[in-house]
């Protein structure tokens, strides 16, 4: 799922391929019926130059990545009568890898459509107002009849803040054992102008992102001092693309909170146990032979395929607590888990 990156002459940073030149995932409406409307007058993409910071409690190690932070003023021409736009910022994740190395196996937040190269890009938007990656400084509306021209300013920013657990996040009792966190995650964001009435989107502003985290952890130290944080200490700036088109996958359902699925892979048994959830899972997940928080058709044990039984990571989910009708014990095509009280955030 890689292909030649985009050449740009700001930034030096490169990430994960989206084949944006293959007409297949072009948007179809793509194109805005009045594209001398808007005009950028300023646009900027930067990640903060600094260090991811790590803070340790009794129970999780939680880091915080820098900032990637974009901002445009965009000049509007005249709009006529019952002319609606929206202008603002839309982002896509591209490929993440998102693991936690343990002595008994790996955990990772993974985007199945992604791995299997079902798409190209998943929507990254806050939910409320799709395609917008959110909907107080990220995107403005206006409309006509207004005869002047008018200028808004848009802003967005991201980062992470995960929490993961120092214990082998299956089974009951484990002791702290993390040794390693990995994440290697990149993003497509598009500043575009939005046709309200007819759909019709035009791209404005393209910029490609990527952060790389890599934590190594020593839990035979003291909470505190557990974890160190490796190269890349400081993040590629973004970079501009030239190639401005969008794939449909971007700007619509399912988004990346919504696709994604928590895995643990054991060493030992090579089996693959996978959970989607909403909210996002516990760091601790305790088998239950009574009784479930989660509906047992949220969550099953795989046995790996050739393309899974290595330790391949991946991204984030969500977990939609139903009650179970009749708990039953597990089989060994089913394994039923209920959290602790922990909440495992991916972000």
């Amino acid at each position: 799922m890689t292909i030649e990156e985009e050449k740009s002459t700001r930034g030096a940073a490169t990430s994960g391929a989206v084949p944006l030149k293959t007409a297949s995932n072009r948007s179809p409406s793509s194109r805005s019926s009045s594209p001398r409307k808007f005009a950028v007058i300023r646009s900027t993409a930067v990640v903060d130059q600094m260090c991811t910071l790590t803070k340790e409690s009794h129970s999780t190690l939680n880091y915080i990545t820098p900032h990637f932070r974009a901002e445009a003023e965009v000049q509007i021409g005249p709009l006529g009568e019952g002319e609606v736009y929206t202008i603002g910022w839309v982002q896509a994740v591209t490929s993440m890898v998102f693991t936690n190395t343990y002595p008994t196996g790996q955990s990772s937040w993974e985007i199945q459509e992604l791995n299997t190269g079902e798409t190209v890009a998943v929507s990254d938007a806050d939910g409320r107002k799709y395609p917008w990656y959110g909907i107080t400084t990220e995107c403005q509306t206006v409309s006509g009849p207004d005869p002047s021209h008018r200028r808004i300013k848009v802003l967005m920013n991201d980062n992470f803040s995960p929490t993961v657990s120092w214990a082998v996040p299956v089974g009951r009792d484990q002791p702290d054992a993390l040794q390693r966190v990995h994440r290697d995650q990149s993003f497509l964001v598009w500043l575009i102008a939005k046709n309200e009435i007819t759909g019709a989107i035009q791209p404005l502003k393209a910029y490609r992102w990527r952060a790389i985290i890599n934590i190594a952890v020593d839990c035979s130290r003291e909470i505190g001092q557990r974890a160190k944080v490796l190269e890349p200490k400081i993040q590629a700036q973004p970079l501009e693309l030239f190639d401005l088109r969008i794939p449909q996958s971007a700007v619509q359902s399912p988004r990346a909170n919504e696709a994604q699925k928590f895995v643990w892979r054991t060493r030992e048994s090579e089996m693959i146990f996978e959970v989607s959830c909403n909210p996002p899972l516990p760091p601790t997940l305790q088998p239950c032979l009574s009784s479930s928080s989660f509906s047992s058709s949220s969550l099953s044990s795989l046995s790996p395929s050739p393309s899974s039984s290595s330790l391949s990571p991946s991204p984030p989910p969500s977990l939609s607590p139903s009650p179970s009708p009749s708990p039953s014990p597990p089989s060994s095509s089913e394994t039923r888990y209920c959290g602790s009280s922990i909440r495992y955030s991916p972000y």
